[in-house]
């Protein structure tokens, strides 16, 4: 059999290159080039910059600092495309416009809340004297975007870009209008009924309730504390969870109770939605603020970009407004909608009551007691325990469950009576022996661990 002649193989793997692959993925643009690119990617925020500067700050509305922080978002990811961060020339420029959209966001936040706050109907003497902080935290947040619309046209003089003159009307910025969705549920497990709906939402509220209160927000804190206190427990990332778990709750409540008859007939779940609503703005500012706190702190940045910054915005100030502001006034208000949480959930909720048999190798003390208050405060519900004919005691509070414990050393039955999720994990601390053989509840109850 002959065999047919093959083609060399370098002339076949030739053939079978495009022309277009010896070229660069990406080319290198010169920053005068970048600069014509930009002057016109960019002509509507510079227009919407221009109304700005030329009005009062307190005439900025919602509408205002939304179209600014969607067309600041436009322009810094078409900086970002051209890897204009990492860009001597126009690496201050991104910064600023990075920060121009953060505190429009910060911004339209408060100001949302400041429309809003008078239909959630909640306590005078609560609201009022927040009222007179809340317009001096708008004054300064706007105020902050003033200055940096005016370093930003030095440094687009500075860099030579040419932007227009004129500015847009007022027509430009849309209307603030109540956005549509669809219910969030497709996490969500099947609940019974409304009422075990409304009992969940003021559950999740206490467990909120008490993370916020792990922070130790009683007072405002000194300027010489704001720094340590934001990188132990208000990150960046510590701030997300907190307004995601506040969103969530939201969330769920408009989803399940919202316009419902329950609703309509009891005053203290729009005074609890109410709550979460002024809970949930605070936290965005927050976040905003922090995460501006922090891009300009870490070591990612350009140093003489960050330093720049910092002239402009002070950010010992920054941090007062997040934490002394915002973070405060988020933590009052979560505290004063407890009693309506406490109030709802003992009506929407079908409470138990269970003994448990303390199992015989096992002898009342102070780890079984730490054990039984940490899974009753897990869920942040009212849970009671009784032990033999004495009163009924609070079973998330470490010492009232030692001394009941101690009164009664010998005993080997234990009543409690709440929340049918709270008891049934207490059946599993139980019937684990409270760890004390060989099998561990934390492997079941993983907040144990």
């Amino acid at each position: 059999m002959t065999r047919k002649k093959r083609k060399p193989a370098s002339r076949a793997r030739k053939s079978a290159i495009p022309a277009s692959a010896a070229e660069p993925l990406e080319q290198i643009i010169s920053e005068g080039d970048y600069s014509v690119i930009l002057t016109w990617q960019a002509p509507q925020f510079f227009k919407m910059a221009n109304f700005l500067r030329a009005s009062k700050h307190e005439n900025w509305g919602e509408n205002h600092m939304f179209s600014l922080s969607t067309e600041a978002n436009s322009l810094e990811t078409f900086l970002d495309d051209f890897s204009a961060r990492n860009n001597k020339t126009f690496s201050y420029l991104t910064e600023i416009v990075a920060s121009i959209r953060g505190f429009a966001n910060a911004t339209h936040a408060l100001q949302h809340l400041r429309r809003r706050i008078d239909k959630y109907d909640l306590a005078k003497d609560l609201v009022q004297p927040f009222m007179v902080e809340l317009d001096r935290a708008i004054a300064w947040s706007s105020d902050s975007i003033g200055k940096l619309l005016t370093e930003m046209y030095k440094e687009t003089s500075n860099q030579k870009i040419a932007t227009p003159k004129e500015a847009v009307g007022e027509t430009s910025f849309p209307t603030a209008y109540a956005r549509q969705r669809l219910p969030r549920n497709v996490d969500d497990e099947d609940v019974a009924n409304e009422a075990e709906r409304i009992s969940e939402v003021a559950t999740k509220y206490l467990q909120i309730c008490d993370v916020v209160d792990n922070l130790g927000l009683d007072q405002k804190k000194v300027a010489t504390d704001l720094r340590h206190f934001v990188g132990k427990d208000c990150t960046e990332e510590k701030a997300r969870q907190y307004k995601t778990s506040v969103h969530n709750l939201q969330s769920k409540y408009d989803t399940y109770i919202k316009n419902t008859a329950f609703e309509a007939g009891n005053r203290n779940l729009k005074h609890l939605r109410g709550h979460i609503s002024v809970t949930l703005h605070l936290l965005e500012y927050v976040t905003q603020l922090v995460h501006f706190y922090e891009r300009h702190e870490n070591d990612i940045r350009y140093e003489p970009t960050k330093q720049r910054i910092s002239k402009i915005i002070n950010k010992t100030e920054v941090l007062d407004h997040a934490v002394n502001f915002g973070l405060l006034n988020a933590a009052k208000f979560l505290r004063k909608g407890r009693a309506e949480a406490m109030t709802i959930f003992p009506e929407f909720t079908k409470l138990q009551e269970q003994t448990f048999e303390v199992p015989s190798h096992v002898v009342l003390h102070l780890r079984p007691a730490a054990l039984i208050s940490t899974v009753a405060k897990h869920y942040g519900t009212p849970i009671q325990m009784r032990i033999g004919d004495r009163d009924w005691v609070d079973a998330s509070s470490p010492m009232r469950v030692l001394l009941e414990i101690g009164m009664s050393p010998s005993a080997r039955k234990v009543i409690f009576r709440g929340d049918q999720n709270i008891l049934r994990d207490l059946k599993i601390l139980f019937d684990c022996g409270f760890g004390e053989g060989d099998v561990d509840p934390s492997e079941k109850l993983q907040y144990l661990k």
